[in-house]
């Protein structure tokens, strides 16, 4: 979460006007993230998370906290979307769409243990299961026509090494360019700091925007690379083992899915990689900011050309 839009307490009373969320007490502004501007709301009715979404166009805002709702009712643990008086689920707040969410319980700083990527493998599992009959035509936004476009708007910018790291994984994945394998709604974006905990239990998952449809192993290869990586990048096998092993007790891979892992975490360190790079060098401006370190992912990256040879033998 970050602030890129600043508002007054006079802004935030004229929009709580629209709902039933009890008059205002207090906010502030969360740094963490950096995709929308996010807010602890406290009113009379209790508390709640304030979000200004910067990037996101009406129709596909709608459609986001649609498939939220649709999640939270199949009990999956994520925040219901407070409706406005009209039946909305967001309204304008410094002329952009706004929304109130339930607040979760919970925190975003613990260890990734074992048992914790058993609960994510079920909990993804459940989710993709949940939406397989869900209408949501909201495309992948950072697929294969957004890593070619920002790959030839970041060689210029990278050194000559990463240059070359770049090139060889973009010839590496069009060998793979025609998969056919299972899709529907997925999170694309289930790290970490998007699943709130208390005492190694999950108590919910957060920030939706990046859901799209897309194969489910796309979600999966996030998952095990944000979950089930060492410091250096290298995969815990154990981690991983258990993550899946979770993750197919409810919904079992086809025999595509299973030969694909290696290409798709591949893949997906490769679109983090790129993000990250991208977000770093063409920064977007903001009052509380913070931008994720992309060496990380290109270590990721780096370990999975290195290792996963032998997994695909």
């Amino acid at each position: 979460m970050s602030v890129y839009t600043s508002v007054s307490s006079t802004d935030i009373i004229q929009f709580l006007n629209h709902y039933k969320c009890g008059e205002l007490v207090s906010f502030l502004g969360l740094s963490e993230g950096i995709t929308n501007s996010n807010f602890s709301l406290t009113t009379t009715a209790g508390e709640f998370i304030l979000t200004i979404y910067e990037q996101i166009d009406s129709q596909h805002l709608v459609q986001i906290l649609t498939l939220q709702n649709h999640l939270k009712k199949s009990g999956i643990a994520c925040a219901k979307i407070a409706e406005t008086q009209g039946g909305s689920l967001f309204h304008s707040l410094a002329a952009k769409p706004a929304s109130i969410l339930e607040k979760l319980e919970g925190t975003t700083d613990y260890p990734k243990t074992s048992n914790l990527c058993q609960q994510i493998g079920q909990t993804l599992a459940h989710f993709h299961l949940a939406t397989a009959n869900l209408d949501f035509p909201v495309k992948n936004a950072w697929g294969s026509a957004w890593i070619s476009a920002t790959s030839s708007n970041l060689m210029t910018q990278i050194s000559a090494q990463d240059q070359l790291i770049l090139k060889q994984e973009l010839d590496y994945l069009s060998r793979y360019s025609s998969l056919s394998l299972p899709a529907g709604a997925i999170h694309a974006d289930l790290f970490p700091d998007n699943v709130l905990t208390e005492n190694d239990v999950i108590t919910g998952i957060i920030d939706f925007d990046m859901a799209c449809h897309e194969i489910y192993l796309f979600d999966i290869c996030i998952c095990i690379n944000a979950w089930c990586s060492e410091q250096n990048g290298q995969l815990d096998r154990f981690r991983m083992r258990d993550l899946l092993a979770a993750y197919t007790a409810v919904r079992p891979l086809t025999q595509d899915e299973n030969i694909a892992i290696p290409v798709m975490l591949r893949a997906t360190a490769l679109r983090f990689w790129l993000s990250r790079l991208n977000d770093m060098i063409f920064a977007t401006a903001g009052e509380l900011t913070f931008n994720k370190d992309p060496e990380e992912f290109k270590s990721i990256l780096l370990a999975r050309r290195q290792r996963l040879s032998g997994m695909q033998r």
